[in-house]
């Protein structure tokens, strides 16, 4: 079975909810969660960590960036 990559851009409320609700999504192997405010990035992954499994939250990777994430030509689909 194919599991999904997503991308998340911004960790107020609606972005914690939606990095929950893929982490604990059994389709999908990996979060970006894309923040630029260092603080509410960390307040996001603490409440992320609090929420989830140790598995579950492993699939979440913080990105503090103010730009556009940018995906390897292998990471499209063709």
């Amino acid at each position: 079975m194919s599991k999904y990559r997503v991308a998340i851009f911004g960790a107020g409320r609606v972005g914690v909810m939606a990095a929950y609700d893929h982490a604990i999504s059994n389709n999908t192997k990996l979060i970006n969660l894309v923040e630029p405010d260092s603080g509410r990035l960390h307040d996001a992954m603490r409440q992320l960590n609090s929420l989830l499994t140790r598995e579950q939250a492993d699939k979440i990777s913080p990105f503090q960036q103010s730009s556009v994430l940018v995906w390897e030509r292998s990471d499209v689909a063709e």
